[in-house]
């Protein structure tokens, strides 16, 4: 019998919270294969969730009954006892009805209808006046969505990354309470800070804290007597009493609380600038109508300052005013503590179509990996969920600051009444909900909202026979962001000083404003390097050449794709997707969702690697095995996808890194797109959908790291630069090793002893290519190589990850056969405990190089749930590389407490296995390029 006929004459029994297309019993993983198509009927078609309840009351009568819903999914109708009570039209809010006039003694009904998104958007639109345009995405079946006229996550229309699911259902719990007497309820808290600094210092000599307290009541009469208790860390910091008079116009009141102090005071920092210390605040009130269960909140507090410079007045390098009037622009960086950081960290997308999947084990594991890569900001991109309260308390704990945009993206939003209205509940709702967090830094009213007139302006995304009006879509832009969600910010999220506690911007990318007060926008070209953010793309670039990513002030995105590795795929395919490479290609075409994206990766490969057999693909007979060509080829072009994006935000991510100095272009933060996957697809990300770290993870974690040597060419000479985001200055053994490629001899070395400043960037060294390189030995540009080390001055130490320095692109290098195995294992539980809080086992495995260097060496230990500490390395002839696992708690086939098991799932792969392995024997390209 058809799935669908089934589910629509039957009834099922549901689990909530969860949407319905993962709720049904008898529908599979959404995410294989193709289901995504197949599941397209279930978001056209109305869904109803049912249930009874029961009010007895015992001795005592119920004054009030509450309906509480975390999440509804969708279009909605609620229908208690067949009567229609609300509908509601957004996912970002969690609605509290009163419904006392609505319930009866005994069995009550209890009834939530559940429109097609896709008709109630399309409806929306017909009845508007004018067209609001939205980018399109490439092969996704729901366009045209109108998505922008539900409250509902953007990417769940489908994206240039992911699937269009178009989820239904109860996406949180419902709960149903019932009050017996007058209550008084601690509602809400919200501290406020104001520090106090010694004099010409960033040290803090203490930090007043204000409380405002809101307090709910019900059925109270006359004049009640309320205490209020504040706990800093379990000391009683303030016990005060105050009166609450009821209102019939207000069921709650705000109380402002007495000021107290904080000496001493222990910050909260940033990862890599110091400890993100969290302080525990409760608030307790006693009065005769609070119970045990409603009269305290607990939060953990940061202490701490943050600002977003962005004018040359504010700036504390240049410290003349010759200096500031010579820079060109406007300044965009952060200052925590007073300290100006460097941002490295990268956008987070939703991790799954299906919110109710996102198990806290996962975010904790993608937010442990950001910081086990050096992260310390994630921007929780507007395209989809405001996230959990979990995923925030992690960035507490982690210190992971977060730039938090609202949920809006790529897209003209309208701006009638009603939608507004809707707007500046969530914005109210959301705003109160995270301002407690210390991670939380920034706010960002949308993604792209602005810069997307640029598009539309050149008709991309907008159907035949429509035009764009800028003039309209600019009005648009301001009465939503400006005139409605900046001043609901505002309000909700106040400092002491009466001014919004964080910054914001109206927009990203963004040239800024011209001026705050009255508000007004820098209206030009979205890209222009010397203000606010940019957003970088450029697929017909090449890569790996530092010259083509503008030095801009800030890069909130950029990127490239890659595919994703076989294991990942294997679990979302079957071996029909798999028995030859015009099967394999067709299931990447179904999961592209971004045009093209396919031959531009391809075309990043083919530049610097040998792709001569990329000429082979349909040609499977005469002399090829077919069999085994083909699954060459998939793994072949998995493989280097994935090293090929790697280099590329390595040589960007350097290059911005270096050009942290005002007179170098004044980068102060790289944002890099994207985190995470939602499906198993072609993207940008450095995580796969599974979890498994791709070759671009391992590369983020070197390149972020808090010191880096940075090498580039130029005009026949080596430059090497120092970029350090330490608060310390540190002394470096710099070292140039110039070895052969084939099998890694040593040929010259070179020592330098330096100093690296602190929150610096600058060139500690320079060296003639042709005279300190080549001069006097046999090397040519494709025999020889340099690793460049930056060790302690008593060589004990590594200062910074030692980088590997070609002079030649890899296609023409000439590199000899090697060999890498697994020299041992060993599970040693002390590993642990400088590792992740969410590993659960750790082994320390070694590799061995056999007869030549060995590049991008990857091992993966294959059904198993996890990261190394490193990975994606040079490995030299008969050198031994230990490397740890860090085995993390989530969902995996098998338990690899044996040891014997996770040598078993090891698997490692190398340049020269990939290319030495052709059916013919060809090998790389060969060239007799000089270094010179």
């Amino acid at each position: 019998m058809d799935p669908r006929a089934k589910i629509k004459t039957q009834h099922e029994q549901s689990s909530v919270p969860g949407p319905f297309t993962t709720d049904a019993k008898l529908l599979s993983d959404p995410n294989f294969k193709q289901n995504e198509l197949l599941y397209q009927w279930i978001p056209q078609e109305t869904w109803t969730y049912s249930t009874d309840f029961s009010i007895n009351p015992q001795k005592n009568a119920i004054i009030s009954t509450e309906l509480m819903f975390e999440c509804l999914d969708g279009p909605a109708a609620i229908y208690i006892n067949d009567r229609m009570y609300r509908e509601t039209h957004s996912s970002f809010l969690s609605y509290r009805f009163l419904i006392n006039d609505f319930v009866k003694n005994g069995t009550n009904s209890l009834r939530i209808v559940f429109y097609s998104p896709l008709e109630y958007t399309a409806a929306k639109s017909q009845r508007y006046p004018y067209p609001l345009f939205a980018s399109k995405n490439y092969n996704v079946w729901a366009e045209p969505t109108h998505r922008s006229f539900l409250r509902k996550a953007g990417s769940d229309f489908g994206w240039d990354w992911g699937p269009a699911f178009v989820t239904v259902g109860l996406a949180g719990r419902v709960y149903l309470s019932n009050w017996y007497r007058p209550i008084i309820k601690l509602q809400d808290i919200h501290f406020s800070q104001k520090h106090y600094r010694y004099p010409s210092s960033v040290e803090v000599k203490s930090v007043e804290i204000t409380t405002i307290a809101e307090v709910e009541f019900r059925h109270l009469y006359g004049n009640q007597a309320v205490q209020f208790n504040i706990f800093f860390d379990g000391n009683l910091m303030i016990s005060w009493s105050e009166e609450i008079l009821p209102s019939l116009d207000a069921d709650f009141t705000v109380i402002k609380l007495p000021k107290f102090r904080i000496d001493r005071p222990q910050l909260w920092w940033s990862h890599g600038y110091g400890a993100p210390h969290l302080y525990t605040a409760r608030v307790q009130v006693i009065s005769e109508h609070s119970s045990e269960s409603s009269n305290c909140i607990t939060q953990r507090l940061g202490l701490r300052t943050i600002e977003l410079v962005t004018t040359k007045a504010q700036l504390m390098e240049a410290s003349t005013s010759t200096a500031r009037d010579q820079y060109e622009g406007e300044p965009f960086y952060f200052k925590l503590n007073s300290v100006p950081i460097f941002i490295k960290g990268a956008n987070y997308i939703p991790p799954d179509s299906f919110p109710t999947r996102v198990s806290d084990e996962r975010i904790r594991y993608i937010l442990e990996s950001a910081k086990s890569s050096n992260m310390n900001m994630i921007r929780v991109w507007g395209g989809g969920r405001y996230e959990s309260d979990f995923f925030y308390q992690e960035c507490d704990r982690l210190g992971i600051l977060v730039w938090q945009e609202f949920m809006f993206a790529c897209a003209m939003y309208p701006r009638n009444d009603d939608f507004l209205a809707l707007v500046e509940e969530e914005i109210a709702f959301q705003v109160r909900r995270l301002r407690q967090y210390a991670s939380v830094a920034i706010w960002g009213a949308n993604n792209e909202n602005e810069s997307i007139f640029e598009e539309f302006a050149r008709n991309i995304s907008i159907p035949k026979g429509e035009s764009f009006n800028r003039d309209i879509a600019v009005g648009d832009f301001i009465k939503l962001y400006v005139d409605t969600l900046y001043p609901i910010l505002k309000l909700h999220d106040r400092g002491q000083d009466g001014n919004i506690a964080r910054p914001f911007v109206d927009t990203s990318p963004s040239n800024g404003l011209l001026s705050e007060e009255p508000f007004v926008k820098r209206w030009k070209h979205t890209g222009d390097s010397h203000f606010g953010d940019i957003h970088f793309y450029d697929y017909e670039c090449d890569c790996n050449d530092p010259k083509v990513y503008p030095q801009a002030r800030f890069i909130s995105e950029f990127g490239f794709q890659s595919f994703p590795s076989r294991e990942s795929l294997k679990a979302v395919s079957d071996k029909n997707d798999w028995k030859s490479f015009s099967s394999f290609w067709s299931m990447f075409r179904f999961r592209e969702r971004h045009e093209n994206g396919q031959a531009q990766v391809l075309k990043q490969i083919s530049r610097h690697f040998d792709t001569r057999f990329l000429k082979h693909m349909n040609d499977f007979g005469g002399n090829w095995n077919g069999t085994e060509y083909q699954q060459f080829l998939m793994d072949t072009i998995l493989y280097l996808s994935q090293i090929q994006q790697a280099l590329c935000y390595e040589t960007a991510i350097h290059r911005w890194r270096r050009g942290k100095p005002i007179h170098a272009g004044h980068t102060m933060g790289i944002l890099y797109w994207q985190l995470d996957d939602i499906w198993t697809g072609i993207s940008w990300s450095s995580m796969e959908h599974s979890g498994r770290w791709k070759s671009l993870q391992y590369a983020i974690k070197r390149a972020y790291a808090p010191i880096v040597i940075s090498a580039y060419e130029e005009e026949g000479w080596l430059h090497l630069f120092a970029v350090s985001d330490e608060r310390i200055q540190q002394k470096c053994a710099l070292t140039y090793e110039l070895r052969m490629i084939d099998d890694g001899d040593l040929v010259r070395s070179i020592q330098i002893d330096t100093n690296i400043d602190p929150l610096s960037s600058r060139r500690v060294d320079k060296q003639w290519i042709a005279g300190s390189f080549a001069k006097g030995t046999k090397c040519t540009a494709i025999s020889c190589f340099l690793i460049i080390q930056c060790k302690s001055v008593d060589q004990q130490r590594e200062v910074a990850p030692s980088i590997s320095y070609f002079f030649a692109p890899f296609r023409d290098l000439k590199l000899g056969l090697s060999q890498v195995l697994v020299d041992s294992v060993e599970r040693e539980a002390a590993l642990c405990e400088s590792g992740p809080k969410s590993s659960v086992g750790c082994y320390r495995v070694t590799l061995v190089a056999l007869l030549s260097v060995a590049l991008f060496v990857e091992i993966d230990a294959v059904g198993v749930s996890g990261f190394w500490n490193d990975n994606s390395i040079l490995i030299r002839k008969h050198e031994k590389k230990t490397l740890i696992f860090y085995e993390m708690n989530l969902a995996h086939p098998h338990n690899t407490s044996d040891v014997n098991r996770f040598r078993q799932s090891l698997k490692v792969t190398w340049l020269q296995k990939v290319f030495f392995q052709h059916p013919n024997g060809t090998g790389m390209w060969q060239s007799n390029g000089s270094i010179a």
